[in-house]
């Protein structure tokens, strides 16, 4: 996935993935990256906002991890 950072005062760390992304890859590609959020896009390269489909946060990773399903 691709890593990033949001312009705002805080720093906001995240990754973007595709949809078809295992979650365990998502994961680990979120904590190498020391990063918050989990950006889920159709085209992860185009770094446009409407190609986003999904956002992980750390309370809906919680949820999403009792399950083995792709993000999408």
């Amino acid at each position: 996935g691709l890593i990033g950072a949001a312009a705002d005062t805080r720093l906001l760390r995240y990754v973007v993935v595709p949809p078809n992304e295992k979650l365990l890859a998502a994961v680990s590609t979120m904590w190498e990256a020391e990063a918050e959020l989990i950006l889920v896009s159709r085209n992860p390269d185009s770094r446009r906002a409407n190609d986003l489909v999904g956002v992980v946060t750390p309370a809906t990773l919680a949820k999403v991890l009792k399950t083995e399903q792709d993000l999408s």
